[in-house]
């Protein structure tokens, strides 16, 4: 009888035993699962021309140019001063421009005579490469440029896949030289339409020397699957 209690006990023990190095090691996996992420190698660069394939379209028009401002990329919300370019583009391209979609107004010399205004639609803090371009020149613009506008995509199912992305990823950092400063990092994500491309795009700029007048960039592209 005392031996078969021992030979019982023995068991128990195997088996016990048995139970924690499963639990330890399926604890040690999921660790790995849940807390290392994809690190996204600096200088890894997509090697493919996402727009080759894209029509862009071009329409002549004379709209006479009212006052503008230069502005970096900014959320639309009914500014009065792009109501003619608003209008044109709801009457002629039947776009609807609202709060999905950001511009930016960019003069090319100091007089602002000559620049651009672009609109970018987005999904929430994606870009994409549907696009409406205004150039204009001496108080005119002649010229529209467009791609894409008929263009749709599952938005939903893209913010997925980016979330997925951002929580199984992390960035690469760059190691300073001793004469090199951080200046800025910029990070952005970009659908293309006719690719049916997500691409996450990282750059970072540093200043080199003294004078810091050198900037130098680096960074790296991946798709997000």
């Amino acid at each position: 009888m005392k031996k078969i209690v021992i030979y019982i006990l023995v068991v128990v023990l195997l088996i016990m035993t048995t139970l924690l190095f499963t639990i330890n090691n399926t604890t040690e996996i999921n660790g790995k699962e849940e807390n290392e992420k994809i690190t996204l190698k600096l200088n890894h660069f997509i090697n493919e021309d996402l727009e080759k394939d894209n029509i862009i379209n071009k329409n002549s028009i004379f709209i006479k140019l009212p006052s503008l401002k230069e502005t970096s990329y900014k959320i639309y919300e009914n500014e009065k001063e792009l109501k003619v370019f608003i209008d044109y583009i709801r009457d002629n391209l039947k776009i609807d421009i609202d709060n999905k979609w950001k511009y930016l107004i960019h003069f090319y010399n100091e007089n602002e005579t000559v620049g651009m205004l672009e609109f970018i639609y987005t999904i929430k803090e994606i870009d994409t490469n549907k696009v409406i371009i205004f150039y204009f020149d001496e108080g005119f613009s002649n010229e529209v440029y467009y791609k894409c506008l008929d263009e749709v995509v599952n938005e939903e199912n893209l913010l997925k896949r980016l979330k997925t992305f951002k929580d199984t990823h992390v960035q690469e950092k760059l190691n300073f030289k001793k004469d090199e400063k951080l200046v800025e990092e910029r990070t952005k994500y970009i659908y293309y339409y006719n690719a049916k491309k997500l691409v996450y795009s990282y750059v970072v700029y540093v200043s080199q020397g003294e004078l810091n007048a050198t900037i130098i960039d680096n960074g790296s592209e991946y798709f997000i699957n």
